[in-house]
């Protein structure tokens, strides 16, 4: 199980005010706030962490966990620049995030992250249904390619709890998948079959 987060820091600068009163603290825990603080760089440390929680908060969907978003209650542990650990309930998940001058992304799982490929793509459409459907396509062809399937036997549901899986021929793959959006970034994760 995975699960992922993108965000636009563009989209994010234009549109976010993290340092509004009581933000930090809706958001982190006091030791995340404190690392903030301190950082040369908190604008992205900030987006990061974020990352990170909304990245735990997919994987603890899949595993029957409360659906409801707390962010300062997902505790976030960073390790390097890329590697991280995130809590959230009783579930410790390892991070990664890469991160250049247009966006940060976040894959979070509960163990090994290398049998993980990602995929960006810079969506011209704000339309969100015109980006999810981008982002399908995209994954579908890149699940036809490793598997040597026809792409027309492929296709993307969703569980009664809005997770995304693949089926193949109407059968659900094992395959875990991931999906994110924000601003002109979409991002999907496949756990590599």
């Amino acid at each position: 199980m995975l699960g992922n987060d993108i965000i636009d820091l563009e989209e994010t600068k234009r549109t976010t005010n993290w340092q509004r009163p009581g933000f930090l603290d809706k958001v982190f825990s006091q030791t995340e706030q404190a690392e903030i603080k301190k950082s040369k760089t908190p604008f992205e440390l900030v987006w990061r962490l974020w990352s990170m929680k909304e990245s735990a908060y997919k994987v603890s969907i899949q595993y029957g966990y409360e659906r409801s978003f707390k962010p300062a209650s997902i505790l976030c542990n960073l390790l390097t620049k890329k590697k991280g650990w995130v809590t959230i309930g009783a579930l410790t998940l390892e991070t990664e995030t890469k991160m250049n001058e247009h966006y940060i992304f976040t894959v979070a799982s509960v163990k090994n992250i290398p049998s993980i490929s990602s995929t960006i793509l810079k969506i011209q459409q704000h339309n969100s249904k015109a980006q999810r459907n981008t982002i399908y396509n995209a994954i579908l062809k890149q699940v036809a390619l490793e598997t040597e399937w026809e792409k027309n036997q492929l296709n993307i549901g969703k569980t009664s709890e809005n997770i995304p899986y693949i089926s193949y021929k109407n059968k659900q793959l094992e395959k875990s998948v991931s999906i994110s959006h924000h601003g002109k970034y979409g991002l999907f994760s496949l756990q590599n079959m």
